[in-house]
């Protein structure tokens, strides 16, 4: 055998919009190191529309395939013959299962390759990148370079991941009173809950730079309309900060404004919580100054976030979000 190609169809968790020719389905050739990509996007769509004056349709698409391949000169071992008749491929699990891996980790970087060009380039901001442990790159079907089955390799079971970090609570009997209540009256969220709810999803994601931009804006939004909400007062102080005449920083607002407002701080209230959210703020300075997760605490040298501390830094950011609801004017 000289090559060897794993084909892969994922199916999108997003739709991927497209302007096509009816039937049309676009394919792109790349090389990533010794490999050569094949993407296409197949004529599959959920919805299309198209104006009077448009001539094509917009399509809504679900799939994409991708083909990797490369030269290789060891062929898999033949499969045998059971006694019953049938084929027995497990004799191949060894050549196969040391090949999926580094092909599955160069068809997630076409794919990822793909989906950031869509989503910076052409406005499509739901299509997320992939890594290559994503189910859809785990058995692919194996062609040589004839485009015949070379052989298959082992079946992997692929269990969906449970989301359980970064203050996922699953739904439990105890919450039913208030899901069926939420289902009677509809829910609307705060501006800060969606921002924090955002933050979560993209720590979720893997993408901790842009949860603690995120995280950082929702504590930000919380504490302001707290402080300065719709009165007059507060009016002026956004004018006066649309002016640029001052800026007050959250972390002054929760301090001393507060102990003048309210009676209290929120780090008299909640110190180590009150720690947390300096740190986000110092880090959400260097990823906006710099691009790096990086942080300095009090007396300590530079750290990095970590997913562990960025799980810290939205339960503390939880814990402010109770405190100011709590605050009233003294």
């Amino acid at each position: 055998m000289k090559r060897l190609t794993a084909k892969y169809s994922i199916q999108l968790d997003e739709l991927l919009v497209i302007k096509r020719r009816e039937g049309e389905a676009p394919a792109f050739s790349t090389t990533i190191d010794d490999f050569e990509i094949s993407i296409s996007i197949p004529d599959r769509s959920v919805a299309g529309v198209r104006s009077r004056t448009e001539r094509l349709m917009t399509r809504a698409c679900y799939l994409v395939d991708v083909s990797v391949s490369r030269e290789d000169s060891e062929a898999p071992p033949p499969a045998r013959r059971t006694d019953q008749g049938g084929i027995d491929y497990t004799v191949q699990s060894t050549y196969f299962d040391s090949r999926t891996e580094p092909y599955a980790k160069v068809a997630a970087e076409a794919l990822s390759r793909l989906f950031l060009f869509l989503r910076h380039r052409l406005r499509q901001p739901l299509l997320e990148e992939i890594t290559q442990v994503h189910p859809a790159l785990q058995n692919p079907s194996w062609v040589d370079e004839t485009g015949a089955e070379a052989g298959k390799g082992p079946s992997v079971w692929v269990a969906q991941g449970v989301p359980r970090r970064f203050g996922v609570i699953p739904l439990q009997a105890k919450h039913d009173q208030r899901l069926i209540r939420a289902l009677g009256r509809r829910l609307v969220p705060k501006l800060h809950e969606e921002l924090l709810s955002d933050a979560q999803a993209a720590a979720l994601r893997g993408n901790l730079r842009r949860a603690v931009l995120e995280l950082a804006i929702a504590c930000e939004v919380a504490v302001k309309r707290k402080f300065f909400g719709s009165s007059s007062g507060g009016r002026t102080i956004e004018y006066l900060e649309d002016k640029r005449h001052f800026e007050v920083p959250v972390i002054e607002l929760i301090g001393k404004a507060a102990e003048d407002v309210f009676g209290e701080t929120f780090k008299s209230a909640h110190s180590a919580a009150h720690a947390d959210i300096e740190n986000l703020y110092q880090c959400r300075n260097k990823v906006a100054h710099r691009g790096q997760l990086i942080f300095r605490p009090q007396t300590m040298p530079v750290q990095t976030a970590t997913p562990e501390i960025l799980g810290q830094w939205l339960s503390s950011a939880r814990v402010l979000f109770v405190w100011l609801k709590k605050l009233r004017h003294r």
